[in-house]
């Protein structure tokens, strides 16, 4: 059965006929707040320009409509049309239909990055940060997952923004190519510099945000063996790091949360804890106790997208 999904998904674009659109979003997931664009007429022919590019120019007159009306509502075009309408999810590797091996463990960890247990805002393809998305529209998706499973170890795949420009021919021991840029500042570096030491035991980390990649934060906690404290103003967000089993522990209350952390320090216990709350509350209720009770603290929330998902003003609830 997942061989047939995969062997559609990976066909390309269906235009004959084209999925019916969808009158609805999908009430089961959260979505990304709607974008407030400021297009001048211009930029606004542009992106409906760039999203018709994708199709035959037959068929554009039956999408323009509807482009135009997620452009106006959601302040993007997602192409939710063409969301394929199957669990989105890593499948086994060996039943990804391709010519390369390592280009199946790309479309794997691409639909990884989609699963709605994984990503933050699943049908906006947004994975983490609030506009951190794995692909601009569905389309690109198609596209992608087509030019993989047609990808051979002679080939590499150029991509552009999540615009494909198409496979070209390279060396075998080049390829398949895939850049990562990345940046981490790690728990471990942090103590070594500020302990001198790796040993973590009964030190107490205490940072926010618990999402796509901020999550990562209290797992690192447990793996390290210290005490995290991770403030997420999101209960859904949180919620879900915990049932996903990267946060050991939910808490809502601060006296709880500081009768814990002792609890933690004095028995040496690992542990990672997110609080359901803003992270100003929590540093405030610890600058008030008698005693220093934080070793190491950070933050992680996305600042880079202040008014959609970043910082939330301690006056305000989430809601």
């Amino acid at each position: 059965m997942s061989n047939e999904i995969l062997n559609k998904i990976c066909s390309g674009l269906p235009l004959n006929p084209l999925p019916p659109p969808k009158k609805t979003r999908n009430t089961n997931v959260p979505h990304a707040p709607d974008r407030k664009p400021s297009l001048t007429t211009k930029d606004r022919k542009l992106a409906i320009k760039n999203a018709l590019r994708y199709f035959p120019s037959n068929i554009q007159p039956q999408l323009i409509d509807e482009f135009i009306y997620e452009l106006d509502t959601y302040g993007h075009i997602y192409m939710y049309r063409f969301q394929p309408d199957i669990e989105m999810r890593a499948y086994p590797i060996d039943e990804y239909p391709c010519k390369c091996k390592a280009a199946a463990g790309i479309m794997l960890m691409i639909m990884n990055n989609l699963d709605k247990r994984v990503a933050q805002f699943p049908d906006e393809l947004v994975t983490y940060g609030g506009n951190g998305q794995v692909f601009s529209n569905w389309a690109q998706f198609l596209f992608v997952m087509n030019y993989l499973s047609i990808m051979t170890d002679e080939q590499v795949l150029i991509m552009y923004s999540g615009h494909p420009l198409g496979l070209f021919p390279t060396r075998v021991d080049r390829s398949p190519l895939v850049v990562i840029t990345n940046g981490l500042i790690t728990i471990t570096n942090a103590a070594r510099k500020k302990f001198g030491t790796n040993d973590l035991r009964g030190k107490i980390f205490v940072s926010s945000g618990l999402g796509g990649m901020s999550g990562a934060q209290p797992k690192a906690c447990q793996l390290l063996g210290c005490i995290g404290v991770i403030a997420e103003v999101s209960e859904e967000t949180a919620k879900k790091r915990y049932d996903q089993g990267w946060c050991q522990e939910l808490i809502y209350d601060l006296n709880q949360l500081i009768a814990r952390i002792r609890e933690c320090r004095e028995k040496k216990l690992a542990t990672s804890i997110g609080f359901v709350g803003n992270v100003v509350d929590v540093w405030e209720h610890l600058a008030n106790e008698k005693e220093t009770l934080v070793d190491l603290g950070s933050d992680q929330t996305s600042c880079h997208d202040p008014y959609q998902g970043g910082y939330y003003p301690v006056q305000v609830n989430y809601k």
